[in-house]
């Protein structure tokens, strides 16, 4: 069985899931966590994310369902984030 602490650390970290596009949960929006990245995607409906003055934040609320179609956001948040900025995706898992 995993032990709480092994659970907890790795709920605060972001997965790489394309170069330069990671996600994360609620835990990984720690200063710490944050300052790797560019650009903040926080994709949970009615939760605003405060963000370090560096990092360009998109609200983009989003029913969490594998029906959900998310090609319309692509270019939203290329424009946004630059093309090759580090961006986390918060999403709540």
């Amino acid at each position: 069985m995993t032990s709480r602490r092994v659970i907890s650390r790795e709920s605060r970290q972001c997965s790489q899931i394309r170069p330069f596009l990671y996600v994360g949960g609620l835990a990984a929006l720690s200063p710490r966590t944050l300052a790797r990245f560019c650009t903040t995607v926080n994709l949970i409906p009615g939760f605003r994310i405060s963000a370090p003055n560096h990092m360009k934040v998109l609200h983009i609320p989003l029913l969490d369902d594998e029906s959900t179609e998310l090609t319309p956001f692509f270019t939203t948040v290329f424009k946004v984030s630059g093309s090759y900025s580090n961006t986390i995706t918060i999403s709540h898992f």
